[in-house]
Parts: structure tokens; sequence; C-alpha cells
């Protein structure tokens, strides 16, 4: 018995060895918080607005957000935005900008449901269109609160930002709108819990346009006595009047560079078109930079064109700019790119060879 428990010793000794390696590294790990939030807020992530002003009026595009929450186990909530006057400060003092508030009378926000996509009814004998939605009128409003079911991500209703009504008091380029998240159900995020908009005002003459059609005027081929002028390099620039499309006015290089049409007296421009040398066969393109018009060949009304919103190329693969309303015009200063999409010895494509205007 006593050799027994001697050989039963060290093998009590092992077992109280591995207890003491096994220790217990479970640990208990608090669930995150619940925290609703609206997934653009910010003051990092500013949003932008816009108040497009054209000669018939103003254009707003109208944007939506939806408040999110960050779990799917949640009790049912309402979340409110309400415009923030004290969020324009410190928006100003962490950017160095000094923004002021957009004025109520300018500012809509208000729950909405987006309206589910309508298929068309077939009737057996024609398909009938659905009726199309009814624009609401514009209501200024500072707050709105939508709704958050039980154990969804995302709120019921959107909130919805428009602007409007009379914008003849709004001078400045630039306004701020600062929405606060409220939530009396679940907790806020720190970080997410304020929505900045940045409302740009901007000017604009330039009308996007998706055919020629959309251009109010016809095109103008007799061009007799007009004459065109550069300083950067461009060579027969008289050619871009005549009816050959292979003669053209010759580019240095692919950079924009500008000329001066003169048209010898004033006309109703609708809209300009610019054609390269055999753009149709995708060798060469035109892009056009900036366009700035007169009468009087001194004081000048200046136009950025944006390529992908301002500028559409037509079937003769022709760049083509419209405008909301006719200018009066005699000289247009263009500044434009020929783009060659050939290797350097084919550098004589490199040629404008048609300027028409629209009227």
């Amino acid at each position: 018995m006593k050799k027994i428990i001697t050989l039963l010793l060290p093998v009590a000794a092992l077992l109280f060895a591995s207890c003491e390696q096994n220790q217990n590294f479970q640990k208990v790990v608090e669930a995150p918080a619940t925290l609703v939030y609206v997934a653009e807020a910010g003051i990092d992530t500013p949003q932008r607005s816009n108040i497009v002003v054209i000669p018939t009026g103003y254009i707003t595009l109208e944007k939506f957000y939806q408040v999110n929450v960050n779990t799917s186990y949640h009790v049912p909530a309402t979340a409110t935005l309400t415009v923030s006057a004290d969020d324009v400060a410190v928006y100003n003092k962490a950017k160095g900008t000094s923004y002021k508030i957009l004025p109520a009378e300018n500012l809509s926000v208000s729950a909405y449901v987006k309206p589910a996509p309508v298929e068309k009814e077939d009737t057996g004998d024609e398909t009938t269109e659905p009726e199309p939605e009814v624009e609401e009128p514009f209501v200024p409003s500072s707050s709105a609160t939508v709704h958050i079911a039980e154990n969804e991500r995302l709120s019921t209703e959107y909130v919805r930002f428009r602007l409007g009504g009379d914008i003849s008091g709004l001078t400045d380029e630039n306004y701020l709108v600062p929405l606060r998240l409220e939530c009396q159900e679940l907790d806020l995020s720190q970080k997410r819990n304020v929505l900045y908009v940045v409302v740009n005002i901007t000017e604009k003459l330039v009308k996007p346009i998706e055919s020629v059609d959309d251009i109010d005027g016809s095109l103008v081929t007799a061009r007799t006595g007009w004459t065109a002028t550069t300083s950067d390099g461009i060579t027969n620039l008289g050619n871009i009047f005549t009816s050959s499309n292979t003669s053209g006015a010759t580019f240095p290089s692919d950079n924009p560079l500008t000329f001066t049409v003169d048209m010898k007296a004033v006309h109703n421009v609708a809209g300009i078109k610019l054609l390269s040398m055999y753009a149709s066969y995708g060798y060469t393109d035109v892009i056009i930079t900036k366009i700035a018009y007169s009468t009087d060949g001194e004081n000048y009304e200046e136009m950025e064109i944006d390529q992908e919103e301002d500028l559409y190329i037509g079937s003769d693969m022709g760049a083509n700019v419209g405008f909301y309303v006719p200018l009066e015009m005699q000289y247009v200063k263009v500044t434009a790119a020929v783009r060659l999409y050939l290797g350097s010895q084919y550098g004589t494509y490199r040629r404008l060879v048609q300027f028409y205007i629209y009227e």
C-alpha cells in the first residue's frame, strides 16, 4: 500500500499543475449602446445643396435623408431634426468660415414617404400610364419628425429637405443649415447627431440639354463676313466659317486655347456648336471649357462650361451648348481644346472646322 501511495503522489502533482495552467479566461463584455444617428451627419461631412438662379427664375433639387439605428434590436422610436442656429457658430469656428444661417422662409424640412414605383397597368386592349405625382407647394418649416419601427434600422419616413420661397434677399454666395437630431427613446450618436447642409447660390445661363432639340433656336449656317482672332497660336481661323469640314483652324496643342469671334452684328444666340475635323470618325473631339459674350467687344459676361452637365455631343460628334434664354451677343470668346486620339504624326487632324450659333 505504501508503494501505491508513493506512485499516486506524482500523478496528483501533475493534475494540480494542469489545473493551474487551464485558467478561466472568460470575460464578460457589455453590448454596444443602441444609438440613433443620421449617416450623412457630422461636422466633417457637410452636405451640399444648390439654388441655381436662371434668367427665368431659379432651380433647386430637393434632398432626402433617413434616420438610422446601429442595431436591429430596439424599441419603437421617433426622431426629430430641427434647425439649430447655435450650431452655425460651432461650424464656423471649427472650419474657419463665416456662413450665415439660411433664412427660415427659404427652407422646408418635412417628413416624407417616397411613393412606391408604379408599374404600367395592362388592361388587355391598351397600356395606361400611372397618374403623375402632384408637386406639393413649398411651405417653410424648420423641423421634421420621423418614426422608427421596432427593430428596424432605418426610419419609415424620409426627412425631405427643400429650398424655395422668395430668394431675392439671398445676397451671400453660401448659407448654412444645421439640423440637430433629437430622440427620446434611444441614445444619440455624439458624432452624427447634427446634419450640416451648405447651401450654394449660383447664377447660371447655360442650360443642360439632352438633345439639340432642347436648344430654342435653329442652326445659323450663313456666316458671311464673320471673323475670328486669337493670341494663342491657332492658325487659319477664318476657315471655321466655311462649308468645309476638313480645312478648319489648326490648334497647336491639346490644351484649352481661346479665340474671339466677331459676327459683325448683334444676334440673339440660343446656343453654340463647335465641330472638329474627323470627329465623326473618333479621331478628335472638342472640349469647351469657357464662353464669354459681349455686344461691344469690351464688356464680357463669362460662363464656365461643365463637361458633364452643360455639353451635349451630337450625332456628328459636334459639341453643343444651350442657353436658358437667347443672349444678345456680337462677340463670342470661346476657350476650347481639340483633343487628338492618334499619334503625333496625325497632328494636322487637330483642327476646329466649324463654329455655329443657334438663333
